[in-house]
């Protein structure tokens, strides 16, 4: 079975037994694209079919707080290790900030990716809320459990 093939069944499964997926399409060759709850996650599959990179807009930030909230996306992306991989980055100066991870294909079962999508999709909501803010630093901080992503 080729990786993108792989990728595609194990996101079937777990749509079929997780209800708050609406929707999983296949964009392209090695592109999904995943609908959980309120979270759009984006799929892709790198060249060797090894790296799956899931990645989620979390909006711009107002002006007023863009200094601030890109700061503590640049400290959040540094601690890679307590985050399991996750970073942000920002699509332009003024544009939206996404988060993203790779998760390792190889060894990747249903179950484990299951809980990555998960855990993902939380850490988005969480980071939409701050971007938007709705929280401040420490809120964000306590609310996005670094290990979740973990796989």
């Amino acid at each position: 079975m080729e990786d993108s093939e792989a990728v595609t069944k194990l996101l079937v499964e777990i749509g079929e037994d997780d209800s708050r997926i609406d929707t999983i399409l296949q964009t392209g060759p090695r592109l999904w694209l995943l609908r959980r709850d309120d979270v759009a996650i984006e799929l892709e599959l790198d060249g060797d079919g090894i790296r799956l990179m899931l990645s989620a807009d979390l909006g711009a930030a107002s002006p007023s707080q863009a200094a601030a909230i890109h700061s503590t996306a640049l400290r959040y992306t540094l601690l890679w290790q307590e985050t399991g991989g996750c970073r942000i980055a920002l699509s332009e100066p003024t544009g939206s900030l996404f988060l993203m991870v790779d998760l390792l294909l190889p060894g990747l079962d249903r179950a484990r990716f299951a809980t990555a999508l998960g855990n993902f999709a939380r850490n988005v909501t969480v980071w939409r809320r701050y971007v938007a803010g709705e929280l401040d630093d420490n809120e964000a901080a306590l609310s996005t459990d670094f290990n979740l992503i973990r796989v």
